[in-house]
């Protein structure tokens, strides 16, 4: 039986920018779709590493009139206490 993972679906969207923590997918032709405008962190990140990859996309994403973010992280990773009471002190 074939264990399936986030790494098996097929998402609609072209890598515009990767590094050794994250990966940027980006849909010019469907800016408003969630699913296929996002950062991936390969990785956990420090609260630093988030913050910064948060402004990276937020600017991009500006230029591009779209006005949200999202991230997806490790599976099975527990975040860090502080990096979880920024997410909710944020919203």
């Amino acid at each position: 039986m074939r264990h399936i993972t986030f790494e098996n679906i097929y998402v609609v969207g072209n890598v515009v920018f990767e590094n050794d923590q994250y990966k940027h997918v980006h849909y010019p032709e469907m800016l408003l779709r969630y699913d296929s405008n996002f950062i991936e962190f390969k990785i956990s990140p420090s609260l630093l590493e988030f913050k910064n990859a948060e402004i990276y996309l937020r600017n991009y994403h500006l230029k591009n009139g779209q006005k949200h973010v999202k991230f997806y992280f490790p599976p099975n990773e527990k975040l860090a206490e502080e990096f979880v009471a920024y997410m909710n002190e944020a919203g």
